[in-house]
């Protein structure tokens, strides 16, 4: 019984640090995507993107306020924008967030991100 409880915990807390690792990994992918200066005029009534928090489940199970904020400016399509909303999955969420931002890494890419949040102000 006591080691059935210690691999149940270890497995929590070697997932915990994996999550945590791509949470990490996505929000430094999409501070330097917004970050980019050609981003900055289009991006300002949007305001800032938020804070990375220490621990990614810190305030909320359904994930931090920087990933909302993402997946709010993204072009996601409306099956996805769903899926992303009624989702509970943290991964999942960052999934989206960093196969969107992947997508628009490619310059070409990038001019369509920049026309859409233009044409959506």
């Amino acid at each position: 019984v006591i080691l059935t409880r210690f691999i149940s915990i270890f497995i929590v807390l070697c997932l915990s640090e994996e999550l945590k690792k791509h949470h990490d990994a996505v929000y430094d992918l999409a501070k330097l995507f917004l970050g980019q200066p050609s981003l900055q005029q289009i991006l300002l009534p949007y305001g800032v993107l938020p804070g990375k928090p220490a621990d990614p489940q810190e305030n909320s199970s359904y994930g931090p306020d920087w990933l909302w904020y993402c997946l709010n400016l993204l072009p996601l399509n409306a099956e996805k924008k769903i899926v992303a909303l009624s989702s509970t999955s943290l991964r999942q969420r960052l999934e989206m967030v960093q196969a969107c931002l992947n997508a628009y890494r490619d310059p070409r890419s990038n001019y369509a991100f920049m026309m859409y949040l233009y044409m959506r102000r």
